[in-house]
């Protein structure tokens, strides 16, 4: 009789050690999960409880666990996974939310941005995507939007954000083309030149409260300096000015990079990540593997460009045309030869909630779709600095996850049939 008391007594503390860390106001969650990917990489496992206390994941149990044995502290809320397949929250690195696909910068008012990001930051929510990080907005309400979704007033990914990309005069990222006359220079903009000026610029948005720094080194794809050959459009005092900047200051670096100088600049410079990379070579791989940094390719904008080459000017559509063949050659062999890859769909160049779309590309670029979700998960929490806190399922991790309809590790294409979503312990789609 003692041995079944001790028995007893042992088992209830056990149970409600599982709500240990919870007091009446936060919201307790036990998701029944069919098979789980924990962590990708690993293989998946079948019967799975996991506890949910507040944002965090509290305990991920072996079998289903009965709701009643951990409702000594708070009510238990059931979500009930077990025909579903769990995974973490997906993470995309490269997103630009206050840009709707194919609007019109010039004539969109700052306002209209704002409600575009908070329309968009949505959609890509309920894709899957529980973090990205916002490399280029036309103007500082990216940060409204950011410190709105982290008090929870709009749903929305968590987003590390850059504001302005630091440019230089007619570069990418500065607007041109326009009557000089009417157009000024915007005060949340990035524009400099000069050692100096560059300095200042990055010290600007991180006053602004920028997560993260973008610099753009080349012209856009569409652009004579984007063209493999092309000079970097920063001097190389400049450039390493800028990084030196943000680095000193805690910041990583994003650069935007299509032409090989430009990358192999960025590069030798001590970046975080390139995005794009598209004319790299073999240099550029063994770069990339000697410094560490992270190729976040893109290659979604691959889409656009084979649907509306015949309207490009034909200057550009034989760039267009090459890039679209020879590109997810390239990165196929930079995958190949151990280059790190983090995701990034440069959503706003591209639709909004079709984020998913990179991982596929991912995939027909040869990795497998363990790669292909590491690379949206793990790497780019890596990227982001935020790998004690997303990327993948764990004890004392935030608690984001997402559920689909099949098995996202035989075909990648399951990850469209998104049937939950729940970020810091907050279910935001459920069907």
């Amino acid at each position: 009789m003692k041995n079944l008391y001790i028995w007893t007594l042992s088992f209830l503390l056990i149970m409600t050690s599982f709500l240990g860390h919870a007091d009446q106001s936060q919201d307790v969650t036990l998701i029944y999960a069919g098979k789980v990917l924990l962590e990708a990489g690993r293989s998946p496992q079948e019967k799975v409880s996991i506890l949910v206390v507040g944002e965090t994941i509290e305990k991920i149990i072996p079998g289903f666990v009965d709701p009643a044995e951990l409702s000594a502290v708070n009510k238990v809320k059931v979500v009930n996974l077990q025909d579903k397949f769990v995974l973490p929250g997906l993470i995309d690195a490269h997103v630009h939310l206050l840009m709707l696909y194919k609007g019109d910068r010039a004539t969109t008012t700052e306002g209209q941005n704002a409600l575009h990001g908070a329309y968009n930051a949505k959609m890509t929510l309920e894709a899957g995507f529980t973090t990205v990080r916002d490399l280029g907005a036309p103007d500082s309400s990216i940060f409204a939007l950011r410190d709105e979704i982290n008090a929870g007033r709009i749903a929305g990914p968590r987003i590390l954000a850059a504001g302005a990309a630091i440019a230089v005069t007619g570069g990418h990222g500065d607007d041109t083309g326009y009557n000089e006359e009417l157009w000024h220079e915007t005060a949340s903009g990035g524009v400099c030149d000069g050692v100096a000026e560059c300095r200042k610029a990055v010290r600007r948005q991180i006053k602004r409260s920028a997560d993260v720094i973008k610099i753009t080194a080349t012209g856009g794809g569409g652009k004579p300096q984007g063209g493999p050959d092309a000079e970097p459009e920063f001097f190389e005092d400049e450039f390493i000015a800028a990084v030196e900047t943000a680095h000193r200051l805690e910041k990583k670096v994003a650069v935007h990079a299509h032409g090989t100088k430009g990358i192999q600049l960025a590069l030798r410079a001590g970046v975080d990540s390139v995005e794009h990379g598209t004319f790299l070579d073999n240099d550029t791989i063994q770069l990339f593997k000697k410094t560490g940094a992270f190729l976040v390719p893109t290659l979604s904008v691959r889409d656009n460009l084979k649907a509306d080459i015949d309207e490009m000017p034909a200057y550009i559509q034989e760039r267009a045309r090459y890039i679209v063949e020879i590109t997810p050659k390239l990165m196929g062999d930079a995958h190949r030869k151990g280059v790190k890859f983090a995701l990034g769909s440069d959503a706003g160049v591209v639709a909004h909630g079709n984020n998913v779309r990179e991982l596929e590309w991912l995939v027909e670029i040869g990795m497998t779709p363990h790669q292909a979700l590491k690379a949206a998960t793990l790497n780019a929490a890596e990227l982001l600095d935020l790998s004690d806190k997303v990327g993948k399922i764990a004890i004392g991790m935030s608690a984001d996850m997402i559920a689909v309809e099949g098995d996202p590790l035989a075909d990648i294409t399951a990850l469209r049939n998104i049937r939950l979503v729940m970020k810091s312990g907050q279910i935001y789609l459920q069907h």
